[in-house]
């Protein structure tokens, strides 16, 4: 079952039926140090990383630039923009929150990362302030990494972002 027959048409992060196709790709460019202002990430290298062709990623990147999330340059590469820094940092901080919740109604630790990647993309940035507040602002997700909220991300802290769902930064 697909993300957009569980939510219909509304995404939950804003980017149509294809919203946790586009994360992963956000997160793709994110894990390959494509940051703003950083190294572009060759597109052969992002078609490897996600394990499709490079027409797919072409077609893809350029719906993510045109949303404003990505900035490709031709024959170079790729690298988030600012925006799309801020929409990903805002789902892997939901997914932060997710795992909290998770670890505390006594999901077992492994499943936890999966799960609250999954459940992330289901829950509207309001939502996930409210789940924040309510389990009472956690610092540490349950592998014990900061958990940084989205309105503190800034370019000093933004390769800590992932570092709860197990993500890292070639």
């Amino acid at each position: 079952m697909t993300l957009s027959r569980v939510y219909g048409a509304r995404s939950p992060v804003g980017l149509g039926k294809s919203s946790s196709r586009a994360i992963d790709y956000l997160r793709a460019v994110y894990i390959l140090g494509g940051l703003p202002s950083k190294d572009f990430v060759k597109f052969s290298l992002l078609a490897k990383t996600l394990k499709v062709s490079p027409s797919t990623v072409s077609i893809m990147t350029r719906r993510l630039e045109s949303k404003g999330l990505l900035e490709v340059a031709p024959n170079t590469g790729v690298r988030l923009t600012k925006k799309g820094l801020v929409l990903l940092s805002e789902f892997l901080w939901k997914a932060a929150i997710v795992e909290v919740l998770l670890q505390r109604a006594g999901i077992a630790l492994e499943n936890c990362k999966n799960l609250g990647i999954s459940v992330a993309v289901g829950i509207s940035l309001e939502d996930a302030w409210r789940l924040y507040n309510a389990l009472g602002r956690p610092e540490r997700c349950p592998h014990n990494k900061p958990i940084i909220p989205p309105n503190k991300v800034n370019e000093d802290n933004a390769y800590e972002i992932a570092n709860c769902c197990g993500i890292q930064i070639n």
